[in-house]
């Protein structure tokens, strides 16, 4: 019998047991008959009713809260639906997942989820992560935004979907685990759709008035028109001018383009990286595997970082001071 169940059956005793000895007393003075059995069980049964009935919610409620099964995990693939899609540059979408109930998946910062497009006949399955671009805690749904290659078996599946359809995910899968105010500075460096995990980051630091970890963020692309969420990164730049600086860098700018041109260079980053001997900085890496090759050298392994190899390696950065994304 539980705790709750006995103490329940504690509070009775003894209002039965005065009641019982008030009888009693009355029986023997002559005043009242011997108060009978069926006398007693008519006054407890309600009172036991009443407790066992008051044990049950409690219980019953007590299981809802605590055992509530969560939404996703990472070992078994669930289905969302697609509430709507919308164009973000000429070949990026932002697929927006409803999740039942106006619940929240409650991802932490900074982690990814898998996809899969189911396999057809004669294939496999294809499987691909992305970095959720909305809030850890938004509510009734979750976002990401797809980059559309020609030749990605992944992204063209993705290309296809429209609102009603269904896509399958698991997770979330920790990447780094941010805690306010660990790093005094942070550098980004991002290139195409690698800016996902940069957002994450970002928002969560400039969203907590208590941390004051400063941020610069290089973001690369080919040209104008495929900078993905420039808007939300020049507010922050606006409204958080001493803690957040973003440079933009193009391959081919237009004529009036007033920011960087070219790849990331040596130069690029000596301009724009804190010194490499300031403790508690970070250098943090994501975009095309050939951009990442030559900044910092491609990781073996999401659970591997390898070692620290290109211009940050040049440059003298150790492996502690720099995370592949």
């Amino acid at each position: 019998m539980s705790l709750l169940a006995k103490s329940s059956l504690r509070f009775l005793k003894p209002s039965y047991s005065r009641f019982s000895l008030t009888q009693s007393r009355a029986s023997s003075s002559g005043s009242n008959k011997s108060f009978s059995n069926t006398q007693k069980l008519l006054f407890t049964a309600p009172l036991i009713a009443g407790a066992a009935y008051f044990y049950n919610s409690y219980a019953t409620s007590t299981m809802d809260s605590t055992s509530k099964a969560p939404l996703i995990s990472t070992q078994d693939f669930t289905s969302f639906k697609i509430k709507e899609i919308e164009d973000i540059t000429h070949d990026t979408k932002l697929y927006r997942l409803a999740i039942p109930n106006n619940e929240s998946l409650d991802l932490p910062v900074t982690s990814c989820l898998v996809t899969r497009k189911p396999a057809q006949e004669g294939e496999k399955d294809v499987i691909r992560p992305y970095t959720p671009v909305s809030d850890e805690g938004t509510l009734g749904h979750f976002d990401l935004l797809i980059k559309h290659y020609p030749t990605g078996s992944m992204t063209s599946y993705m290309a296809g979907l429209k609102p009603g359809d269904s896509l399958e995910v698991k997770g979330p899968f920790v990447k780094f685990p941010y805690k306010a105010n660990t790093l005094k500075e942070i550098t980004l460096i991002a290139g195409g759709s690698g800016i996902t995990p940069m957002l994450q980051l970002t928002r969560k630091i400039l969203k907590n008035p208590n941390d004051s970890t400063k941020i610069t963020l290089i973001f690369a692309n080919r040209t104008e028109k495929d900078i993905m969420l420039k808007s939300e990164f020049d507010k922050y730049a606006q409204t958080h001018p001493d803690q957040f600086k973003v440079h933009y860098l193009l391959d081919t700018p237009p004529a009036n383009w007033t920011g960087g041109k070219g790849y990331v260079t040596k130069e690029v980053l000596e301009k724009h990286l804190p010194p490499k001997d300031l403790k508690e900085s970070m250098v943090f890496v994501c975009g095309p595997d050939p951009m990442v090759k030559v900044i910092s050298g491609t990781k073996v392994s999401p659970q591997d970082q390898g070692e620290v190899e290109g211009l940050l390696k040049e440059m003298g950065y150790s492996k502690e001071k720099v995370y592949k994304f």
